[in-house]
């Protein structure tokens, strides 16, 4: 995935369509998320379903992001996504693509968003093998933007 520049729509083989109502989207904390993030076109795309957003974000245990990279990220995100009211939610696990898929499915989401692409910061969030893992075993659909490089 990490060669194409467009949007893609994993939808798994079982997958029954519904009212989209809930949508997670996966984001990391580092620095100038801002300016790696395809924010506006998330939002275009999430707009029209008028669905709740919660906006999702996994730290390893032994994680050890600076101060001031996460309050640089936090603001990022609220800026970027606080038009939407979303909810926020901080979750720690080492193993980020269960984490995920898990919030997702306990908490009704009938979409997940994530971002996919190298960028030596973003601690194994969203490496390529992650993303396949996801992409191979979610209950829910998944739609992954490229990161800006």
């Amino acid at each position: 995935m990490q060669h194409i520049d467009i949007p893609v729509l994993i939808i798994p083989a079982k997958t029954q369509f519904k009212k989209t109502k809930k949508i997670a989207l996966a984001l990391p904390i580092i620095p100038d998320l801002k300016n790696h993030i395809p924010y506006d076109e998330i939002k275009l795309f999430i707009q029209p379903f008028d669905a709740e957003l919660m906006v999702v974000n996994v730290g390893r245990s032994n994680d050890k992001t600076t101060k001031s990279v996460l309050y640089s990220g936090l603001s990022d995100m609220f800026d970027m996504f606080d038009d939407l009211t979303p909810s926020y939610h901080f979750l720690t696990d080492n193993n980020t693509e269960n984490s995920i898929a898990s919030f997702a499915k306990d908490n009704d989401a009938q979409l997940l968003i994530g971002i996919s692409g190298r960028y030596r910061l973003l601690q194994g969030m969203f490496k390529s093998s992650v993303t396949k893992k996801m992409a191979y075993n979610s209950a829910v659909p998944l739609l992954f933007y490229k990161l800006n490089q």
